[in-house]
């Protein structure tokens, strides 16, 4: 037979597991969702953090800040993880081209470029207008969120967020999706499930955020949809979309027995909560074995690419 189908979102799925970890009822729950959902986000950004370093191919966000003659600090999105590279972009073909190696602050020539928390400083002032751009690993701070948008507010490659979610929150920090993933779950035409031409089902889509205005709210993903969400759907479709962190999934079980150890442990049941945290240190290990392994093709330590070697240059 069939299975019980698993709730609607990433974020009611995490919650439900929860549940399940800590034997807490579906009805009336003494720890509700929005108990539960500052812990779930507090535990992505902690277990992000953890397995940061150790794959080669983690999402990589870029974000353009605009030199002026006399500003010496820039603010960076509040989800910078790690700093990979800051360098000057094209103004012609917008590619990355020259990088921006810091000194130390006790070089005579000044440290260049420093970044101190959510702020990157240039000493001494950059004092030209130019575009300058900042490659990063999101941390997995996300404030997750599910709600709907009608069809004239999307396009293949955009998404405006609503501010009032159906469940999670909006972040109302400028900028603080870039890196994450937004997923377009399903469609209604009048309360009626609904479908893009050709389809006998909604495709979910999922896509990394690359740019957000925070006037308009629209959020830009990369690459485009595999179908337009504002023309596939003969009526006025409404779309249910999720924001959710970046390798959501991957995290998604560690993550829930991380929160149900919490729970135990509040509730005083230390025997359950060992037993959660040694799953967590479990699926943990296996993300960390999985990330540092992501890219078997070329290796982990001294590439092709790398100074250190006298592999540099062309490889067959």
């Amino acid at each position: 037979m069939a299975y019980t189908a698993q709730p609607a979102g990433f974020l009611a799925d995490t919650i439900q597991r929860i549940y399940d970890y800590t034997n807490e009822p579906d009805e009336n729950p003494k720890w509700t969702p929005d108990k539960l959902f500052p812990l779930i986000r507090g535990s992505y950004g902690r277990c992000m953090l953890d397995v940061n370093g150790v794959g080669q191919n983690p999402i990589v966000v870029r974000f353009d800040i605009t030199t002026t003659a006399t500003q010496r600090t820039y603010m960076l999105p509040p989800n910078v993880g790690q700093v990979i590279a800051i360098g000057k972009v094209n103004s012609q073909t917008g590619e990355f081209y020259e990088r921006i190696i810091p000194r130390t602050r006790l070089s005579p020539f000044m440290a260049g470029v420093t970044f101190e928390g959510p702020l990157v400083r240039f000493e001494p002032i950059w004092g030209v207008a130019e575009t300058l751009r900042v490659l990063y690993i999101p941390n997995g701070d996300c404030a997750l969120h599910l709600g709907t948008v009608a069809e004239a507010d999307t396009t293949t490659t955009s998404v405006k967020i609503n501010i009032a979610p159906t469940e999670g929150y909006f972040d109302r920090r400028p900028n603080a999706y870039l890196g994450s993933m937004l997923r377009l779950l399903s469609a209604t035409v009048s309360s009626a499930a609904a479908y893009p031409s050709g389809y006998t089902y909604y495709p979910i889509q999922e896509r990394p955020i690359t740019g957000m205005v925070p006037t308009s709210l629209v959020a830009t993903v990369d690459t485009a949809f595999d179908f337009d969400p504002a023309t596939a759907i003969t009526g006025s479709a409404i779309h249910t979309y999720e924001i959710v962190p970046f390798m959501g999934d991957l995290f998604q079980d560690a993550i829930a027995w991380d929160v149900a150890a919490m729970v135990n442990g509040t509730e005083k049941r230390y025997t359950e909560k060992a037993d959660c945290m040694k799953n967590r240190l479990n699926q943990m290990r296996m993300i960390r074995q999985n990330l540092s392994h992501y890219n078997s093709r070329s290796g982990t330590l001294l590439r092709s690419g790398s100074f250190a070697t006298t592999r540099w240059g062309w490889t067959v």
